[in-house]
C-alpha cells in the first residue's frame, strides 16, 4: 500500500470516528449546557467530585477487559473457533459483572466519606451513593463495547451510542425541569449504560452462543491486568489537576474549573481520540512492512495534517474563550475563561505529542510510553500543587499546560532512542501563522460583546481568514486535497469530485 493511499484509508478512518465522536460529544456539551443553568457553582463541584469517583471506580473494575475483549475474540473469530470465542465472551461478561458489582458495593459503602472528602460536608452523602448505581452498569457496558469491536460490529456500536446518547438527554433535561437536579444526572448516565449494554448482549448474541462454556480466566487476566495498570496512568495523568483542586479547593473551585476542562475536552474528544484510533493501526502497519522507516514516513505525513486541522481549532477556542464558556455554563462561570485559554493554547503540545506515542507503541516501545505518561504526570503533579494555592483554578490550568508540555518533552527524548522523527516543520509554522492571524481577529470581534450573533459571526470571519491565509502562503498542496477527496467513499464519486474543485479552487495556489 503506498503511502498516498495509506493516508486516504487513515483517513476515511479518522472520518468515521469524527462523525461519531463529534455526535456524542456535542450532544453531551449541549446536555452540559442545559444542566450548568440549573445548578449553583458548589452543585457543579460535586458534580465534578462524583464525576472523578466514578471514573476511577470504572477504570478499576473494567480489569483491562475492554482491551482484551476485542484481542481474544476477534482473534479466535479468525481462526474459525467461534465456540471458544463464544466462551471468551462469555467469560469476560462474567468477570464485568463481578468487578463491576464488587466496585459499586465498595463505592456505596463509602459514599459518606467521599461525600466529605469532595464537598467538604456529608450533605451530598445520597448523591455519591446513587452514583454507584453507574458503577454497576457501566462496567459491563464498557466491556460489551469492547466485545461488539471484537465482533466487527462498528457501525451498530456507533449508532448504539448516539441513540442512547439522545435518550440520556432527554430524560436528563426531563429530570432537571422536574427539580432532580445532580441526581437526574446520575440517573441518565445510568439509563444510557443500560441501554448500551443490553443492546450489545442482543447483539452479540447473532454472532456468539452466548448461553454455554466457559474459557479459562486466567489467561484472559493475565493478558489484561497489566492493562490495568497503563489504564490507571492514563486515569491519573488526565485528572490529577483535577485532583489537586479537589483536596486543596473549594466546591466552587472546583465547579468553575469543571466547566473549564470540560469545554476544552471537545478537542481530545473530536480530534486527538478520532485519529489516534486509526493511526496507530497505519504506522503498525507500515512498521511490519517498511520497518522504522514506514513509522517516520506517516509520522511526517501525520504530523502534516494534524497541525493543519489542530491548530487553529485550538488557537480558535483560546481566543473563544468566554463566549464558549458562555454557552457552556452562563455568565456565572466567567472567571473560567482564563484557565480555557490556557489550556487550548497548550493543546498544540498535546497535538504534536500524539504522534510521539503512537509511533512508540507502533514499534513496540509500550515501557518507554509508560515512562513517558509517569514523568509528565509528576512534573503536572507538581506544578499544580504549586500554582494552584497562589494562582487558583488558572494554577491548575498551567498545571494541565505542563502535562501536555512535558509529555512533547520527555517523548521526544525518549522516542529519539528507538526511531528518527521529523515534524512537518513548513506545515506547522504556515498553520501557527494562519491560526495566529485568524484568533487575533476573532478575539477582537469577541470583545464587543457576547452573543447568539456574534459567536457564529467570529467563527466564520476566523474560518475565512484561515483559509485565505493558508492559500497565500502556499500551505496546502494538491496532493492534500487529493486525500481529502479519497476519504469519502466511491458511491459518493460526484460529491468528491465537487469538493476536490472547490477546495483546489480556495485552498492551492495557481501553480502548485
Amino acid at each position: 500500500m503506498t503511502l498516498k493511499a495509506d493516508a486516504a484509508k487513515t483517513a476515511r478512518g479518522t472520518l468515521g470516528f469524527v462523525v461519531q465522536n463529534s455526535a456524542n460529544s456535542l450532544l453531551g456539551l449541549l446536555l452540559f449546557a442545559v444542566f450548568a443553568r440549573f445548578v449553583t457553582k458548589s452543585e457543579m463541584g460535586v458534580y465534578a467530585g462524583f464525576s472523578f469517583t466514578i471514573t476511577l471506580f470504572q477504570t478499576l473494575g473494567i480489569l483491562g477487559l475492554n482491551v482484551a475483549a476485542p484481542r481474544f475474540v476477534a482473534k479466535l473469530l479468525a481462526e474459525g473457533e467461534r465456540g471458544s470465542a463464544s466462551a471468551v465472551a462469555r467469560t469476560i461478561i462474567f468477570l464485568s459483572l463481578g468487578a463491576g458489582g464488587l466496585l459499586a458495593m465498595i463505592h456505596y459503602l463509602l459514599a459518606s466519606r467521599f461525600s466529605f472528602l469532595l464537598s467538604g460536608t456529608p450533605d451530598y452523602a445520597l448523591h455519591f451513593t446513587v452514583a454507584s448505581a453507574v458503577i454497576l452498569v457501566f462496567v459491563p457496558m464498557l466491556v460489551l463495547e469492547g466485545l461488539m469491536q471484537g465482533v466487527q460490529e462498528y457501525g451498530r456500536l456507533a449508532t448504539l451510542r448516539v441513540a442512547a446518547q439522545v435518550v440520556r438527554i432527554i430524560v436528563s433535561v426531563w429530570l432537571l425541569l422536574n427539580g432532580w437536579g445532580l441526581i437526574g444526572m446520575i440517573v441518565g448516565w445510568t439509563i444510557l449504560g443500560l441501554l448500551v449494554g443490553v443492546c450489545s448482549v442482543l447483539f452479540l448474541g447473532c454472532h456468539l452462543d452466548l448461553g454455554s462454556g466457559l474459557y479459562p480466566p486466567g489467561s484472559i487476566l493475565r493478558y489484561s491486568l497489566p492493562l490495568l495498570g497503563a489504564a490507571l496512568v492514563v486515569f491519573l495523568s488526565n485528572n490529577i489537576d483535577i485532583f489537586i483542586v479537589i483536596t486543596e479547593g473549594s466546591p466552587t473551585d472546583l465547579g468553575a474549573y469543571n466547566v473549564a476542562v470540560t469545554a476544552s475536552g471537545a478537542l481530545t474528544t473530536i480530534l486527538i481520540a478520532s485519529a489516534s484510533a486509526t493511526l496507530l493501526p497505519a504506522m503498525s502497519a507500515h512498521f511490519g512492512a517498511g520497518g522504522l522507516a514506514g513509522v517516520e514516513r506517516v509520522f511526517y505525513r501525520a504530523t502534516r495534517y494534524l497541525t493543519l486541522l489542530c491548530t487553529p481549532a485550538a488557537l480558535g477556542l483560546a481566543s473563544l474563550a468566554w463566549p464558549a464558556i458562555w454557552i457552556m455554563g452562563g455568565p456565572a462561570y466567567r472567571d473560567s475563561a482564563p484557565s480555557l485559554t490556557i489550556i487550548s493554547i497548550s493543546f498544540l503540545a498535546y497535538v504534536l505529542s500524539t504522534p510521539i506515542m503512537i509511533s512508540l507503541q507502533a514499534v513496540g516501545e509500550t515501557g518507554r510510553v509508560l515512562v513517558v505518561a509517569v514523568a509528565a504526570t509528576a512534573v503536572c503533579s507538581l506544578f499544580s500543587a504549586a500554582l494552584f494555592p497562589i494562582l487558583g483554578i488558572e494554577g491548575a490550568a498551567l498545571g494541565r499546560a505542563s502535562l501536555f508540555a512535558s509529555t512533547l518533552v520527555i517523548g521526544l527524548y525518549e522516542s529519539g532512542k528507538v526511531v528518527k522523527l521529523r515534524f512537518d516543520l513548513e506545515a506547522l509554522w504556515k498553520s501557527f501563522t494562519a491560526s495566529l492571524l485568524m484568533a487575533s481577529a476573532v478575539y477582537i470581534t469577541g470583545s464587543a460583546g457576547v452573543s447568539w450573533v456574534n459567536i457564529p459571526a467570529g467563527v466564520l470571519l476566523g474560518a475565512a481568514i484561515y483559509t485565505v491565509t493558508l492559500r497565500l502562503l502556499g500551505a496546502v498542496k494538491r496532493e492534500d486535497v487529493d486525500v481529502l477527496r479519497r476519504i469519502l467513499p466511491s458511491r459518493f464519486k460526484g460529491l468528491s469530485e465537487t469538493m476536490e474543485s472547490v477546495l483546489t479552487r480556495l485552498l492551492v495556489q495557481t501553480g502548485d
